[in-house]
């Protein structure tokens, strides 16, 4: 008589990416210090001993949040600017896209930008991986100026770094007005003065 082999493990039955986005849902809405554990059970769908046997703790799961959105928004962020353009395009279609984002009615900023404010509250790990999550940004900026200075369309006497600064402190700084700011029209003024930088 021939028994039929048993399976290797019940299977999973949920979406590891599905829950992580749903938990990063909950960070950007009430932040790391008031999110609980109820709330990411409630918002992933899992219980709490398959949460932290999927995540481990909080903080684990707050890494994996900041890791996320790091792979998918500032990497498809970033990758505007280093498209085939030229910088001032590559940065006007940038702040265009955060703009719209901000203007499709949910009005939270930027999840690193957010989270920033809670540095303090989190291990230090956390804090460092959250600094090279928002410098990925920071960079993509830099790298567009030196790509502008190269090709001859901002001035060599320019700083890339300094510059690259300056926009991407208007990024961050957007990211906090927007959430305020119903003027989309001043706010679309004061990138083309920025761009004015440039020439």
């Amino acid at each position: 008589m021939n028994i039929a082999p048993m399976p290797p493990g019940r299977p999973k039955a949920f979406d590891s990416t599905e829950a992580l986005r749903a938990a990063l849902q909950v960070f950007w809405a009430k932040g790391f210090a008031a999110t609980s554990i109820g709330d990411l059970t409630d918002a992933t769908g899992l219980g709490r001993q398959s949460l932290y046997n999927e995540f481990g703790d909080k903080q684990k799961l707050f890494a994996a949040a900041i890791q996320n959105y790091r792979q998918c928004e500032t990497a498809t962020m970033a990758s505007i600017l280093r498209k085939e353009a030229s910088t001032a395009e590559r940065i006007r279609e940038f702040f265009r896209v955060a703009l719209d984002a901000h203007f499709d009615g949910h009005r939270r900023g930027c999840f690193l930008t957010s989270s920033i404010a809670i540095r303090s509250e989190i291990e230090p790990e956390l804090a460092q991986l959250m600094d090279e999550a928002v410098n990925d940004l920071r960079r993509a900026f830099v790298k567009c100026i030196q790509d502008g200075i190269d090709s001859g369309e901002v001035s060599a006497n320019m700083d890339p770094e300094a510059l690259g600064m300056l926009f991407f402190t208007q990024a961050q700084g957007i990211s906090v007005v927007g959430k305020c700011q119903r003027d989309r029209a001043t706010l679309d003024r004061s990138i083309e003065a920025l761009l004015a930088t440039l020439k």
